[in-house]
């Protein structure tokens, strides 16, 4: 097929959730600047969004973070059931073309933020928060907006929202099980006042839940995995100690035990038959979670491979046995 006779498909995305860089004295002229590569063959043009909180502003603070982009993708000669479903919404391939938009949306934001930490070995590039698919397709957030427009070889530009198949509620993270409430304020505001602390290694734990929470799966259980351990290790030093075990040994025992020892061995020794009881589906919540977590290291599972109950139910897990080896060692 000749190139005169390819079909140009352009897809944009506006105003969805960017890559998370703290930019440095950019002016109004630079974010019309743009950067441009390729996923699976898709040409793909990013530029971030300037917020309204500045536009009408002269000069822009030398610090900014800006909160949305605009992606463009650029596919060459698109299979007929993707145009099927961009031009009927209401149709059997729609959700499956929403969902090929949604993956190169995914990819393209991880491309930009890797190159960023690469080229430039910015240390200041977090894991931002995403655009969900919900409020992108279904216009569900929280300040609904059309965010897919689509346009073939050089026709007017059309948005793209679709109706579910099957009925959706509302997100669940926006649920009022996980809004503030005026009593849960005030819940707040009495621990603030006892001015109690946490702990170094449950604020660590409560930080990787919220990752969670929102949806992210690979690193935070690789981060909990590995926390968890140095805990656990940390406790049976403690305990060697009062035993008067010497430091050589000590060291022998942390360099030589795995995580799977400490689970399922190590810790049905420190803990009584009672607590045994109690927390044991606690630590097969862990042990499962170490073994997502041996599926990352050695056979590099992706994002999409790991099931996120099984990290939620790890975090907490976590969360309950180092609440536990805190009261029962120090």
């Amino acid at each position: 097929m000749s190139n005169e006779n390819l079909e140009t498909l352009n897809i944009a995305l506006q105003d969805v959730d960017a890559p998370s860089f703290f930019l440095w004295k950019w002016t109004k002229e630079d974010y019309d600047k743009l950067i441009r590569f390729t996923i699976d063959e898709v040409s793909i043009t990013f530029r971030f969004t300037l917020d309204s909180l500045y536009k009408d502003n002269k000069k822009l603070p030398e610090r900014q973070m800006p909160m949305h982009g605009l992606f463009v993708f650029t596919i060459k000669n698109p299979p007929p059931e993707f145009l099927e479903g961009l031009k009927n919404p209401d149709g059997k391939n729609a959700e499956e073309a929403a969902q090929k938009i949604f993956n190169l949306y995914e990819k393209a934001l991880n491309k930009v933020t890797l190159y960023g930490r690469w080229v430039t070995k910015l240390t200041s590039i977090t894991d931002g928060i995403r655009t969900y698919y919900d409020d992108m397709f279904f216009g569900r957030g929280i300040l609904p907006r059309k965010h897919v427009y689509w346009r073939l070889n050089n026709q007017e530009w059309k948005p793209f929202e679709i109706k579910p198949k099957k009925k959706r509620g509302i997100n669940p993270i926006f649920k009022s099980k996980n809004l503030l409430t005026p009593k849960k304020w005030e819940r707040i505001n009495k621990f603030a006042v006892s001015n109690k602390e946490l702990g170094r290694e449950i604020e660590e734990l409560v930080r990787i839940k919220s990752k969670v929470d929102w949806g992210t799966k690979r690193i935070p259980t690789i981060e909990i995995a590995a926390l968890i351990e140095v805990i656990i290790r940390n406790k049976v030093q403690i305990l060697l100690e009062k035993h008067g075990q010497s430091r050589r040994k000590i060291d022998n025992v942390n360099d030589e035990t795995s995580l799977s020892v400490f689970l399922n061995v190590v810790l049905p020794l420190i803990l009584s038959k009672t607590e045994m009881k109690k927390h044991k589906k606690y630590i097969d919540a862990l042990d499962l979670l170490r073994k997502t977590r041996n599926d990352i290291m050695h056979r590099n599972i992706s994002e999409n491979e790991i099931n996120l109950e099984t990290v939620k139910k790890g975090v907490e897990a976590a969360i309950k046995i180092t609440q536990l080896l805190n009261v029962k060692i120090n």
